[in-house]
């Protein structure tokens, strides 16, 4: 995907992950679907367009993992909830992706959103 084309959804204004099946192209909203269907424009249309990484959430992307799809389950809500299959990554990100650096990238974005490691939400 090039993610200097970037289109966006004119509902919610994020930048949406494209997906190629020969000359079809399919727009999915990032990280998890959103409540209404895509509309995509060309996010040089949208007001502010929402673009930033897919894991840290601080800096804007420059580059496209491809993943199967995620599922996430939590038993006690009984929420089975189903994430893209690519992700935008900022640079800072990507290193730890490239290094294998699993705790790193958990760490920098646990402590961009105030997680400290032992909590709940750093665990997930």
């Amino acid at each position: 995907m090039n993610l200097t084309r970037r289109m966006a959804c004119a509902t919610c204004r994020r930048v949406l992950t494209e997906d190629r099946h020969g000359d079809q192209v399919e727009y999915r909203h990032p990280v998890v679907e959103a409540p209404h269907d895509v509309v995509p424009v060309d996010a040089d249309h949208v007001r502010r367009p929402f673009d930033r990484c897919h894991t840290c959430t601080d800096e804007l992307p420059v580059w496209n993992y491809r993943t199967g799809l995620i599922q996430f389950l939590a038993l006690e809500a009984g929420i089975l909830r189903t994430y893209n299959d690519q992700w935008h990554v900022c640079y800072r990100c990507a290193q730890h992706i490239e290094a294998d650096d699993i705790g790193g990238l958990t760490a920098r974005c646990a402590g961009i959103v105030g997680w400290r490691a032992g909590s709940d939400e750093y665990t997930q």
